[in-house]
């Protein structure tokens, strides 16, 4: 019976030592929503010509910066040449809203843009099972 009691106090003290070397819990990671951006010809638009010979390098260095900082998610023109789609993922409309308002292609004119909020639906979730 002692012996259970000594390796019942061995035990705290290893749960005790444990604890004490784990590290602080940090602050929960802010949630993010998900926003659809479209984006459609503006005025600054040259007409007549496809989506690749618009004048959308900044709009392109602009888009993977926030890729880079994971802010985006994915993105690309419509191959129809109506204009594109990017997803963003951040805290608030606001922050999304800036973002996109920051887009070269938006402040020159190349482009308008729609923002929407999006709950993407976990389609896994949702197979059944054959």
């Amino acid at each position: 019976m002692r012996i259970m009691s000594l390796l019942g106090v061995c035990w705290v003290g290893v749960l005790g030592l444990a604890a004490a070397t784990e590290p602080a819990s940090t602050a929960p990671t802010p949630a993010k929503t998900t926003y659809l951006v479209t984006y459609r010809p503006g005025s600054a638009w040259l007409a007549g010509k496809p989506i690749s010979e618009q004048p959308l390098k900044p709009h392109f260095l602009y888009l993977s910066s926030l890729y880079a900082k994971g802010l985006m998610t994915s993105g690309g023109p419509f191959t129809d040449d109506s204009g594109g789609a990017v997803v963003l993922s951040v805290g608030d409309a606001t922050r999304a809203r800036d973002l996109i308002q920051n887009d070269p292609a938006v402040k020159t004119g190349v482009f308008t843009y729609e923002l929407h909020p999006w709950r993407l639906v976990p389609w896994e979730q949702h197979q059944q099972k054959m």
